[in-house]
């Protein structure tokens, strides 16, 4: 699939969507991938930036655990 039709898939299912926090959700995940979200909402220091900055190329560039290795870890640790 191509990105104008994956864009295009994208646009007809948010408009089909009543439900305001799910409107909400996909609004700030777009802001926060465009980097316009910490510009917008926080006043954040050139170092605190900077962290932001590079908490995004590691995700971009896969580096981060998600939610089910964690759960899976902490299980293997209790059963210790």
């Amino acid at each position: 699939m191509s990105v104008k039709e994956l864009k295009e898939r994208i646009i007809s299912r948010i408009m089909t969507i009543e439900d305001a926090d799910v409107i909400q959700h996909v609004y700030d995940l777009l802001e926060a991938e465009t980097g316009n979200m910490a510009e917008k909402n926080y006043d954040l220091t050139p170092e605190q930036m900077q962290i932001v900055e590079e908490a995004r190329a590691q995700y971009r560039r896969g580096e981060y655990t998600t939610q089910e290795d964690l759960d899976k870890e902490m299980d293997e640790w209790l059963e210790k």
